[in-house]
């Protein structure tokens, strides 16, 4: 039989014990000693462990009917009008930062607000972040810009650094 370790544990015996339920102890100090992890199956009857959303994780939900009419255009095999998709999400983006455009003129501008839905994801549906987190990201990009830094590197500093813009200025200044 091949070797699969130092150890002399036939390949075969290694497959059976790496797929074991309940290995036996001897088994279960094989599989630590060459550094493999074992996680017993769950019982069938019982409800699969709960699965974490990552801590990231957007709870923006994305619509995709502009993607379905590409698709559907390219399988009847009509052109696809780029300039017009990009001049809809464009239209669509604006919808959406008008209501903030009207109640934070002095401290939002459209180009701040693009950004910040480049960060934190477009305003409104679904999207649970707080207004005031675009407010705040509008208000620190303009500092930030006065400082000499660069949109996206601002956008990237302040969404790493939670809009905290002591941080994000010293994040910058740092690299």
């Amino acid at each position: 039989a091949r070797t699969y370790s130092p150890n002399s544990l036939s390949f075969e015996s290694f497959e059976r014990m790496a797929h074991m339920e309940h290995p036996d102890s001897q088994s279960r100090a094989m599989l630590s000693k060459m550094n493999i992890g074992f996680a017993p199956a769950w019982d069938a009857g019982a409800a699969p462990p709960p699965v974490k959303p990552a801590p990231n994780q957007t709870s923006f939900a994305f619509d995709y009917q502009m993607e379905k009419d590409v698709v559907k255009r390219a399988e009847d095999g009509m052109p696809i009008d780029t300039q017009a998709l990009v001049s809809r999400a464009m239209e669509e983006e604006r919808k959406l930062m008008a209501p903030l455009l009207r109640r934070y003129p002095d401290v939002c501008t459209e180009h701040s607000l693009a950004f910040a839905f480049a960060a934190f994801g477009p305003a409104g549906g679904s999207n649970k972040t707080p207004e005031n987190t675009y407010v705040e990201f509008c208000r620190n990009f303009a500092k930030m810009k006065e400082l000499g830094f660069e949109d996206q590197r601002i956008t990237g500093a302040l969404k790493v650094n939670a809009n905290d813009l002591q941080r994000a200025c010293n994040q910058l200044y740092d690299s």
